[in-house]
């Protein structure tokens, strides 16, 4: 079960009518299939776990692997990019670098991903979330290489999602219990952002 509350629709929704999209840590595909059976766009994928690559590959899909801050594709090669639930794993400024150099003016990169409604978090105790960062760090990130496009927040959909997560005894691996304190003090939230490479000039390269 992938971590994110955010609705298949809502990032259906955010992509272009057709194009080249690419998601960064696809894990075995989940997204990418459900995403492919409603679009015209042609999906790709990239995740850094060899076994999960295996596994979509071996469901047909293209995928290979790959991390947010070292993309294996060339300059202005996407339309989008999507991360649900992956920003906050990577290092934000090289993957931000390069969302900037894969995406084609005029594309955007969606996501979608927890945030601080305290102060910017670095967890030190947990096996991959990273970092957590308010809002406007965040559009301190993506800004002036990017444009912001849109924003919703999900919350809501988030504490419904953990709840079940709960019922189900399926809550996540990726945050080490050291780190939970430190979390609920945070305040987490659930946001999705969606950034767009200006047409001419700007973006990093």
């Amino acid at each position: 079960m992938k971590f994110s509350p955010s609705i298949f629709d809502v990032i259906a929704t955010c992509l272009p009518k057709q194009g080249y999209v690419l998601e960064i840590g696809c894990g075995s595909g989940e997204l990418l299939r459900r995403l492919s059976r409603s679009s015209r766009c042609v999906f790709f994928g990239i995740d850094p776990d060899p076994n999960l690559v295996k596994q979509a590959a071996g469901a047909g899909l293209p995928v290979k692997a790959g991390r947010g801050e070292e993309i294996p594709y060339r300059r202005n090669y996407f339309d989008a990019v999507v991360m649900e639930c992956v920003f906050s794993l990577c290092d934000s400024r090289q993957t931000v670098h390069e969302l900037c150099r894969v995406l084609r003016p005029g594309g955007i990169a969606v996501i979608a991903d927890l945030y601080s409604n305290t102060c910017d978090l670095t967890l030190r105790h947990s096996p991959m979330l990273k970092h957590l960062y308010r809002p406007e760090t965040m559009n301190c990130l993506f800004r002036p290489a990017m444009e912001l496009k849109s924003y919703g927040d999900y919350t809501k959909e988030l504490r419904a999602m953990f709840f079940q997560m709960m019922l189900e005894r399926k809550l996540c691996g990726c945050v080490g219990i050291s780190d939970v304190p430190v979390l609920k003090e945070a305040r987490v939230g659930y946001g999705l952002w969606v950034w767009r490479k200006p047409n001419i000039g700007g973006g990093l390269v």
